[in-house]
């Protein structure tokens, strides 16, 4: 892939994107749709990828589960069992901000 895309002649045939509809926006190359671009995040944080996994342990996979349509779409927050703490919920809200700025980089 990298052999097409770093080509010197690549920006003539890409696929471009504008900064707006606008006749004097300008232009730039789009990441081509591949299978490498659709498996492999463009930037990686290995710290915050280590620290999710540790996390997510089998004992606290339920744990995130019974907790995730709360902290990710704030819904059913009252159905959440009552042995959910409240730091139980700042932990799920960490996860699932660190799941998403990982998964904002494919």
């Amino acid at each position: 892939e990298n052999m097409f895309l770093n080509h010197a002649d690549y920006p003539k045939y890409c696929w471009l994107s504008y900064d707006s509809e606008d006749a004097n926006s300008t232009s730039s190359c789009r990441t081509p749709f591949s299978a490498l671009n659709a498996y492999y995040a463009s930037e990686w944080n290995s710290t915050i990828a280590k620290w999710v996994t540790e996390e997510l342990t089998p004992e606290n996979i339920d744990l995130y589960n019974d907790i995730a349509a709360c902290v990710e779409y704030n819904m059913f927050c009252q159905f959440l069992p009552p042995t959910v703490t409240t730091q139980d919920i700042a932990w799920a809200r960490e996860i699932h901000f660190d799941i998403v700025s990982m998964l904002s980089h494919w």
